[in-house]
């Protein structure tokens, strides 16, 4: 490229290059949390290991391609292989721009066909020009076609002794086994946001630009481990504030929403204020801000909340800011951990419909004025509890807005002694097959999963302690479960509580046609098993629901 191509057009100087590729690591040392990786080429150089072909694969942006050109470097160093390239040979300056005739570089997505790789292929028996190997790199290639791949093994297994194979991907689950086998694979971790917040601080040190580290740890902990899009964010910040970068103006390039933003939604939702959290809601929707954003932003502050209150805030694991302030750690003591739980729950399924519907700002505030009663949730395990024992979930009756049910509705909840009293079935007085329909009813109260794997078993023999369940082949799943020692030990010990003695269970299989007939009084277990259970009964007249076949 000539010098008149590198001036501006006013001829004040080079044309400006992006704070991504003049900070581009040029040397194994430049690279930041990929220790594993530069230790083990730069070990691989020095005993002269290095192999023949190396897949690297990672999220965007984090160094995949920077450590292929390096790699690359090394190998055809004047002065190497070397562990460090010089950096100013012949071969690594234009290894560095690019225009290496024996470094040859294909983007995956644009050369996909079989001819292409037939094409390669053909190239790769002569020697490199003046490299001392013929290096080809291949960027994405998880999109490669499938027969360009096949075409690619042979060659990729037994390859000339001076060629070697380097690629990179974001998709390694894409690339065919076959041609991982034949590659040494390294997984590049996403970088840490202490990382990324120290890499900003040396480049606006270096390109004098002042900025506090809340604004670069900012930076660093909203780009997902990615340091090209750091430094790109960094750079289009410049641009707007010039030589002193502010808050706000962080937060507007970003799309984002600022953290004060988030703790006052976060107080207002710990409150049950729900007015305010959907004027809140509303003033981040009409000032422009994407939905799935503040969405996003919420959903890490609430996941912020919910580490504060379960690990503590000493563990460096916070997200939408660097340390926890007293408003966050008043909310997080305010919200129990399973209410945060459903509040992101909630969150996800929001995100997940806002494809779906053209007016999302009124998913935003079903979503909003859901959180703001937070209060009203109630986990299922509770729900299930208060159910079994014949009660209403903490009193309230479906539909009421949390206020007290009916006197007449409270007639039904009954002690559960006072219940299992007059709900006593009378074991002695009956016949073998009404004994165990009932004993298998009182056990779906006691251990509902064991009841449903026993319920679909045959009842072919009752005789003393000794019960024969037979399973058809439909039913065979049900069988394994109790041929487990230890749930069928489960299940014995309940049922020997409810018939007041022994019980040892046998399982056979029956053959598939025309089944046993059936002993007399046998109901459809399945059925039975749907309909008995306490549980479903309560929620049934609960929520006057019925059954759907």
């Amino acid at each position: 490229m000539t010098e008149d191509h590198l001036k501006e057009k006013g001829g004040q100087g080079p044309a400006y290059q992006a704070l991504a590729r003049r900070y581009r690591p040029r040397f194994f040392r430049d690279f930041v949390g990929l220790d594993h990786v530069t230790h083990t080429l730069q070990n691989a150089i020095r005993q002269g290991r290095v192999g023949h072909a190396y897949l690297f694969c990672g999220p965007r942006g984090i160094g995949k391609t920077s450590m292929v050109r390096v790699f690359a470097t090394a190998l055809n160093c004047e002065k190497g292989p070397a562990e460090e390239p010089c950096g100013e040979c012949d071969s690594c300056v234009r290894i560095h721009r690019g225009d290496d005739i024996d470094v040859i570089e294909i983007d995956g997505a644009s050369h996909t066909g079989v001819d292409n790789v037939r094409e390669l292929r053909s190239n790769a028996i002569y020697a490199p020009a003046r490299s001392r190997y013929k290096i080809y790199v291949i960027d994405e290639v998880h999109m490669l076609s499938k027969p360009a791949f096949n075409a690619l093994l042979k060659t990729l297994e037994e390859p000339p002794e001076h060629v070697k194979f380097l690629f990179a991907t974001t998709e390694p689950q894409k690339v065919l086994e076959t041609i991982q086998s034949r590659c040494q694979r390294f997984d590049f971790p996403r970088i840490s946001a202490r990382d990324i917040a120290e890499m900003l601080k040396r480049v606006c040190e270096s390109e004098k630009i002042e900025a506090s580290d809340k604004v670069l740890g900012y930076i660093a902990r909203n780009v997902r481990g990615g340091m090209r899009d750091a430094l790109s964010i960094l750079d289009q910040v410049i641009a707007y504030c010039g030589n002193k970068v502010e808050e706000e103006a962080v937060y507007g390039v970003m799309g984002s929403v600022p953290e004060e933003t988030l703790r006052q939604m976060g107080s207002f939702i710990a409150e049950g204020d729900v007015k305010s959290a959907l004027q809140a809601t509303d003033a981040l929707f009409n000032a422009g801000k994407d939905p799935g954003e503040i969405l996003d932003a919420f959903s890490n502050y609430l996941r912020d909340l919910l580490v504060l209150e379960t690990c503590g805030a000493d563990g460096g694991l916070l997200v939408t800011t660097a340390e926890a302030d007293d408003a966050m750690r008043a909310q997080a003591a305010r919200i129990p951990a399973n209410a945060l739980l459903y509040m992101l729950q909630i969150l996800a399924e929001t995100h997940g419909k806002l494809k779906f519907i053209q007016n999302q700002q009124v998913l935003l505030e079903v979503a909003t004025v859901r959180l703001a009663q937070w209060e009203e949730f109630e986990s299922f395990d509770e729900v299930l509890s208060v159910l079994s024992q014949g009660g209403t979930p903490h009193g309230k009756a479906p539909g009421t807005g949390g206020k007290e049910p009916p006197k007449a509705a409270a007639t039904q909840t009954l002690p559960p002694q006072q219940a299992a009293t007059e709900k006593k079935f009378d074991f002695a007085q009956s016949s073998a097959a009404e004994t165990w329909n009932k004993a298998v009813d009182a056990l779906f109260k006691k251990r509902g999963f064991l009841a449903a794997a026993v319920a679909q078993g045959q009842l072919l023999a009752f005789e003393g302690e000794q019960v024969v369940l037979g399973y058809a082949p439909e039913a065979r799943f049900s069988m394994e479960q109790l041929q487990d020692p230890g749930k069928r030990k489960e299940a014995e010990t309940a049922l020997a509580e409810i018939l007041g003695h022994g019980v040892t269970l046998k399982l056979q299989p029956l053959e598939a046609g025309p089944e046993a007939a059936p002993t007399p009084g046998k109901k459809d277990r399945t059925k039975r098993g749907r309909t008995a259970s306490h549980m479903v009964k309560r929620a049934l007249e609960l929520f006057d629901g019925r059954i759907v076949d």
